[in-house]
Parts: structure tokens; sequence; C-alpha cells
């Protein structure tokens, strides 16, 4: 005969396993999502070196795949995204200045 506390342990581990299956669900969308990861760069390899394009064209388009993989399977939004871009983009900026400055010498020859 089934007491009350074993009904309790019923339910229980039957709650258990639904988040057994919802953490697996989850581990599983995280390695889809890494694996979609790598197809920006992939993207930059394959039109830089097998299809051998400039980089002023292939970097735009790995840059648009780069967004097109965040916005659809990262769940990011387009202000996220534009935000990042212009964050990225004054920082590289800021990089390349400071080691050229540095190349500079400071007084003439």
């Amino acid at each position: 005969m089934m007491t009350v506390g074993d009904a309790s342990f019923f339910f229980a581990n039957r709650h258990s396993s639904n988040q057994y299956k919802t953490i697996t669900h989850e581990i599983v969308h995280h390695r889809i999502i890494s694996i979609f990861g790598v197809v920006p760069i992939l993207t930059a390899a394959v039109l830089l070196v097998g299809f051998r394009t400039p980089a002023k064209i292939a970097m735009p388009i790995s840059f648009l795949v780069t967004v097109l993989v965040a916005f659809t399977l990262g769940d990011i939004a387009i202000i996220d995204i534009f935000g990042s871009s212009i964050q990225g983009l004054c920082s590289i900026t800021f990089d390349i200045l400071l080691l050229y400055l540095e190349l500079l010498p400071l007084e003439p020859a």
C-alpha cells in the first residue's frame, strides 16, 4: 500500500526526470550554437583562402554572417549587435592608432 510519502517520492522522481530532459536539451542546444559560432570564421577562411577573395570583400560578408548567426541563433537584439559593432570598431581603431603612434620617432632624425 502506498503512503503519502511514497506518492511524493514518485512525483519528485518524475519531476527530476523532466529536469534531466530539459538540461539535456539545453546542453544539445548549446552545442549546436557552438558549432554555428565557428561558421563566421570558416566563412572568412573559405573566402580568403579557398576562393582567394580580397579581404575588403570577404570581411564584410563574414561580418554579415556573424550578425545573422547572432540574431537568429543567439537571440541577440539588433541594438546589442549594433552597439557591439561600434564598440569593436572604436576599440580596433584606438589600438591601431596607438601602435602607429608608438612607431613614430620622438625626435627628428
